[in-house]
C-alpha cells in the first residue's frame, strides 16, 4: 500500500510501524496484508505509557495507529473531538479502500465518546463506510465510561492526584453540561446512543473493575445488554480490584491472556511466532 497517498496525520495520531519493531528474521506481514490497531487512549497519558500497550499489538506484527485527545475537545465537540473524528475516518477509509488489511479497535476511557462520533459520522453515510466497518474484526474496551458516568469520570481523568482541582473541574462540567447543552450535552449524548446502536457489529471484549469511580461495571452492563441485541458477541471481564486504565499494570499476565484468547476466538491473524512476541512486558 502506498503510504503516502493516505491522508496527512495531525498532532493528534501517532503511526507506529511494525518494521521498526519486529525483529527482520521474523516473519512478519507484507504492506498489503499487515493489520492495523487503532488504540484511541486516554485523557493525560504520557507517550511511555501508550507505548506498554502499543508494544503489545508491534510484537505481533502490527501497525499501531494511537489517537489523542485532550479535555476542551470534549467540552467543545464541534472544535474538537468532532474534526479529529473525521480525520480518523478519512484516515481509516483511505486506508480500508486500498489494500487488504483487518483493523482492530482498542479504547481507553474517553476513547469509546470519541468512537462514538466517529459512529455518528459513519451513520450519516453507510453506504460509503460499510465496507470500513465490515473490515474491523475486533474491539476492545478498557476502562469507558458511559456519557451519564462523565460528570464523575472526567474531572478524576483530568486532575487524578488534585482533589480541590478535581472538585471544581466537577462543578464546571455539570454547569457546562446543562448550559452547553446545543454546543457540547447533545453531542456526548448522541455519541453515546451512537455507541449503543453501532452500524459496527464486530465481537467486543470490555476491561473493566468494580472499584473503577470513573466506568462502572452497571453501565457496562446495559450497554452489553444493547450490543448482544444487535446480535453483537460480546466478552466482558471484571477484575474485583483495579485501577482505571491501569489493569494492564496490576495484572499483566491476566490482561494479555484476555487479549490473546479474544484474538484467538476472532481468528485476527497473526504471523510472527510466540516466543517473539510482548507477554507482558511493562
Amino acid at each position: 500500500m502506498n503510504q503516502a497517498a493516505l491522508p496527512r496525520l495531525s498532532k493528534h495520531f501517532r503511526l507506529l510501524s511494525a518494521d521498526e519493531y519486529v525483529n527482520k528474521r521474523v516473519p512478519s506481514f507484507s504492506p498489503e496484508t499487515r493489520p492495523l490497531v487503532v488504540m484511541l487512549t486516554w485523557m493525560s497519558a504520557k507517550k511511555k505509557h501508550i507505548n506498554r500497550y502499543s508494544d503489545i499489538y508491534l510484537s505481533r506484527g502490527y501497525d499501531v495507529l494511537t489517537v489523542t485527545i485532550q479535555g476542551w475537545e470534549l467540552l467543545l465537540p464541534s472544535k474538537g473531538s468532532q474534526i479529529v473524528a473525521q480525520d480518523l475516518l478519512n484516515y481509516l477509509y483511505h486506508f480500508s479502500i486500498r489494500g487488504k488489511q483487518p483493523l482492530l479497535l482498542h479504547g481507553f476511557s474517553v476513547g469509546a465518546y470519541f468512537w462514538g462520533e466517529v459512529l455518528l459520522k459513519v451513520n450519516a453515510d453507510l453506504s460509503k463506510y460499510s465496507e470500513l466497518m465490515q473490515r474491523v474484526k475486533g474491539v476492545i474496551w478498557d476502562s469507558t465510561p458511559d456519557f451519564k458516568d462523565t460528570v464523575i469520570g472526567l474531572p478524576i481523568a483530568m486532575a487524578p492526584n488534585n482533589l480541590p482541582l478535581r472538585l471544581l473541574i466537577r462543578s464546571y462540567v455539570a454547569l457546562h453540561l446543562l448550559l452547553f447543552y446545543p454546543l457540547s450535552t447533545r453531542h456526548h449524548i448522541a455519541s453515546s446512543r451512537a455507541l449503543h446502536k453501532t452500524p459496527c457489529r464486530a465481537p467486543i471484549l470490555i476491561l473493566i473493575c468494580k472499584n473503577d469511580p470513573i466506568a462502572s461495571v452497571e453501565s457496562y452492563l446495559n450497554v452489553k445488554k444493547s450490543w448482544e441485541s444487535l446480535g453483537i458477541e460480546t466478552t466482558i471481564k471484571i477484575w474485583d480490584e483495579s485501577k482505571h486504565v491501569c489493569h494492564y499494570i496490576l495484572y499483566p499476565e491476566e490482561y494479555i491472556a484476555e487479549i490473546e484468547k479474544f484474538l484467538a476466538k476472532i481468528k485476527f491473524p497473526c504471523n510472527v511466532p510466540e516466543p517473539n512476541r510482548i507477554q507482558s512486558k511493562l
